[in-house]
């Protein structure tokens, strides 16, 4: 097994404790994974108020991520991992179906978008994916988008 020294702590390693780079000799880095990972995670507390301004831009921007990060978000109510929203205990689509729904439902999505880009991202324009009969799950004939606001009104109706 090959093998190759950490520049930063000195200690050796398993080349594949070492991240691939092309342009370096030997194809690898020369700061293994555990150092580079300190590294990573010192920068980011560092200079944490523009990594969360970054974080925030790039998930508003990006309707791919937006729609992976409701699935996300729906994937884990209806698993009781949600700590900030009750559990629905009900079932959920897979990820790709429900892309595929958000894809067929684009139009809707987007009027909703542009009005909570528009609103300067207020959290009650939020784009909100909403089950239409609430004692069923998360299904293909069951979802529609709604604002944040329209979400919340139709709950405590």
């Amino acid at each position: 097994m090959k093998t190759k020294i950490c520049f930063k702590c000195g200690i050796k390693k398993p080349i594949n404790m070492f991240y691939h780079h092309p342009q370096m000799p030997d194809g690898r880095v020369g700061k293994c994974k555990d150092c580079n990972r300190k590294d990573v995670i010192k920068n980011r507390l560092k200079r944490k108020k523009y990594y969360d301004r970054y974080d925030t831009v790039r998930y508003r921007t990006n309707i791919l991520r937006i729609w992976k990060h409701k699935y996300h978000s729906m994937w884990r109510r209806v698993n009781g991992l949600d700590k900030h929203t009750r559990s629905v205990g009900k079932g959920i689509i897979s990820k790709s179906d429900f892309l595929t729904w958000c894809n067929k439902n684009k139009n809707t999505f987007m009027k909703l978008y542009k009005r909570w880009e528009k609103s300067g991202y207020k959290r009650k324009f939020a784009p909100s994916i909403d089950r239409i009969n609430n004692n069923l799950g998360y299904e293909i004939d069951n979802m529609q988008w709604l604002t944040q606001s329209q979400n919340t009104k139709k709950f405590t109706k």
